[in-house]
């Protein structure tokens, strides 16, 4: 009995549905009615609200996911914020900026009379769904700026009707669909700042409506379609930071509505098409951060709207093109870190409009043209690393707007012009490492906006200018390795915004200014190689910020202020070769930054360390200390010979990891042996009698067996008439 049931019913459900599939072939399918349509709108806008935290927007006026029965009102849909109803359907869903927070439902494909679907600068997150091509009234699709991943849905080329594409600032990942080349009516695609990779689809190049392409900040590879030549209609081609290769297309040159061709930051290489210089509407072209080389065509310069050329830091060869000089509406010349030769054209000097002019990194010769004093709107320049040479000329006083200039590492000589002095809205001057001579112009007192100040390897003269103490916004000043005279302003130490003050190898005489403790924002203070005298003045100790106090080489005398100690920023402290003289106070053992510390001294220096177990320890901890020890002297046979005539002034490099060398001076020619004992006392290497000459010399000590930690050396010293034991110390790093 039960199974003739289940028998019957099996036959029975096989006629039902044969019965459905006759009326699936023979009957249509009942069109939708527009009130069917229209609730098919609520509840897509429903699961919207309900799947984007639509209780926590930040306007949800009108929106509800409370039932609502059917049929639905126009009027009703209508009241909701951002949505438009129009003929009896949605049309437009306009949410952008209203703190949605969420993943896009599949409900959308009920919107299928919308046209205009904004959710932009929200925090959307997952997939795009593939639903979204079901939406096919869709004329603008603008999802920008949320947190969208995954890859775009090939669906979208079924969207015969859009016309803007903006997915851009998303995390969207995968290639771009070759089926947007079916989207011939598209104005705008903007996909910029995802993360997608493999090529630009070749059929983009069948969008012949399109008028801007953003593709920058992806991961892109491959070569530019020259089938992006048949654009006629595109103003912007952006496609910066990628990864793309190969040559610019010659075929860009065709693109006589475009406005803006930046290319930058990819790995673009061959020459820069001269068919560029018909892209005569082109007010932007950015082709820098490439491997571009060849010469800067000509051509280039009949782009009579170019505002922007940027073609910096390529291998680009040969001359500055004079033709640039015709681009009359340029604000904005970067040519720099290329190996561009030859001159400065004079005709870059009528540029009247230019803003910037960056020429530095190249191997430019000859003068810098005098025509460029009639660029009154250049707010930047620098022609700094080439090999210009000749004097400065005087017209740059002309240039009043000047905020920056950079003239370093060239072969420049003569004097700095005193027009300079007319640049009053500077904030930023070099002239270093070049050949100039003369004395630092006083009429740079009048710079008074300028913040740094580099007057670094030259042959400069005279004294330091007490005028620059009224530059009182100056956080860097170098004037090192000149040969000025003369003593260091006191009133430098007005400067309270001063960071850097190095005035180090020139020839600086008289005291250390007390002064100078003021600049309680000093991180670098290089004095060194002058010939300073008197102390180190304690009110250095106060310099809190101080990273770096050079101090070597000068004749300083005194004790080594114990206030050095307060200075626990500090990572380089020298003041060697000077005659200083003492035991370094133990409060330096707070510098626990210190990586080099040089207080060696020469004839006459007697500094040295204390050898206190804690010093010594803390000591050992500096990478580059360099300096000895204090020792205790025996003489054996003759007591009335001064202590001074066998010197130990340590061991270099000091720590050490395999080697290092101890440097004794002898007033006369001695037989010498070193023993190398361990803490405890215990000699654990001699090294062999030698017989050194006078003067200062060198006994290298090979580590060998020995393990890290600190060990002392005796040096013993056999001369003719007398015996002395020298004691060290040193440590070992393995």
């Amino acid at each position: 009995m039960c199974t003739r049931s289940i028998s019957l019913g099996s036959s029975w459900l096989k006629f039902v549905l044969a019965f459905q599939v006759l009326l699936s072939v023979s009957v249509p399918l009942r069109a939708q009615t527009a009130e069917e349509l229209l609730y098919g709108d609520w509840e897509a806008l429903v699961e919207l609200y309900k799947s984007l935290g639509g209780g926590n927007w930040s306007d949800n006026s009108g929106w509800t996911s409370e039932f609502v029965p059917f049929p639905i009102e126009e009027s009703y849909l209508a009241d909701w914020f951002g949505v438009t109803v129009f003929n009896g359907r949605v049309t437009q869903v306009s949410l952008d900026d209203n703190n949605l927070t969420g993943s896009l439902p599949e409900e959308i494909a009920k919107l299928s009379a919308v046209t205009v679907f904004k959710l932009s600068n929200n925090n959307l997150i997952g997939p795009i769904p593939v639903e979204i091509g079901m939406m096919s009234e869709l004329s603008e699709l603008s999802l920008y700026t949320n947190d969208l991943t995954g890859p775009i849905p090939v669906e979208i080329g079924g969207l015969d009707s859009l016309r803007g594409l903006r997915l851009s600032r998303n995390a969207l990942s995968g290639g771009i669909p070759s089926q947007v080349g079916n989207l011939t009516s598209l104005t705008q695609l903007r996909l910029n700042h995802n993360e997608l990779t493999g090529v630009i689809p070749d059929e983009i190049g069948n969008l012949t409506e399109l008028t801007a392409i953003s593709l920058h900040q992806n991961r892109l590879e491959g070569s530019l379609p020259a089938s992006l030549g048949n654009l006629t209609s595109l103003t912007e081609l952006i496609a910066f930071r990628n990864n793309l290769t190969g040559t610019i297309p010659g075929e860009f040159g065709d693109l006589s509505a475009l406005v803006s061709l930046r290319l930058s930051w990819n790995n673009l290489n061959g020459n820069i098409p001269a068919s560029l210089g018909n892209a005569s509407q082109l007010t932007r072209l950015e082709l820098n951060n490439n491997v571009l080389e060849g010469d800067i065509p000509s051509e280039i310069g009949q782009l009579s709207q170019l505002v922007s050329l940027d073609l910096s830091n390529n291998f680009l060869s040969g001359s500055i093109p004079p033709e640039l000089g015709q681009l009359s509406e340029l604000e904005l010349l970067r040519l720099e870190e290329n190996t561009l030769s030859g001159v400065i054209p004079g005709e870059l000097g009528n540029l009247t409009q230019l803003l910037r002019l960056f020429l530095f990194d190249n191997q430019l010769t000859g003068e810098i043209p005098a025509e460029l004093g009639n660029l009154s709107e250049l707010t930047e320049m620098s022609v700094s690393q080439n090999q210009l040479s000749g004097s400065i000329p005087e017209q740059l006083g002309n240039l009043t707007a000047l905020t920056r200039l950079f003239l370093y590492d060239n072969d420049f000589s003569g004097m700095i012009p005193a027009e300079l002095g007319n640049l009053t809205h500077l904030t930023e001057l070099s002239v270093s490492q070049n050949r100039l001579e003369g004395v630092i112009p006083e009429t740079l007192s009048s710079l008074k906006g300028l913040t740094e100040l580099f007057f670094y390897e030259n042959n400069l003269t005279g004294t330091i200018p007490e005028g620059l103490c009224e530059l009182v916004r100056l956080t860097e000043v170098s004037v090192r390795s000149n040969q000025l005279t003369g003593q260091v302003p006191a009133c430098l130490g007005s400067l309270d915004q001063l960071e850097v003050l190095s005035a180090g190898d020139n020839d600086l005489e008289g005291n250390i200014p007390m002064e100078l403790g003021g600049l309680t924002r000093l991180r670098a203070l290089n004095l060194e190689l002058n010939m300073l005298s008197g102390q180190i003045p304690h009110g250095l100790g106060q310099l809190a910020e101080l990273e770096v106090l050079r101090l070597g080489q000068n004749e300083l005398t005194g004790a080594i202020p114990p206030e050095l100690g307060n200075l626990t920023q500090l990572q380089h402290l020298s003041f060697h070769e000077n005659q200083l003289s003492g035991t370094l106070p133990l409060t330096l053992t707070a510098l626990g930054e210190l990586t080099t510390f040089w207080y060696f001294g020469q004839s006459g220096q007697t500094v040295c360390a204390s050898e206190d177990a804690g010093f010594q320890q803390w000591l050992a901890g500096i990478t580059d200390a360099i300096g000895p020890t204090c020792t205790s002297v025996a003489v054996e046979d003759h007591d009335s010979v001064p202590e001074s005539s066998f010197i130990l002034l340590g061991n270099y490099p000091n720590p050490f990891q395999s080697s290092t060398s101890i440097a004794i001076e002898l007033s006369e020619s001695a037989r010498v042996q070193v023993e190398v004992l361990d803490i405890t006392g215990r000699r654990v290497m001699d090294a062999s009698i030698q017989v050194l000459m006078s003067g200062r010399q060198l006994i290298p000590i090979q580590a060998g067996g020995l393990s890290s930690g600190i060990y002392y050396y005796r040096v013993l010293v056999d001369a003719s008439e007398e015996s002395h034991v020298l004691i060290g110390s040193m440590s070992l790093i393995r």
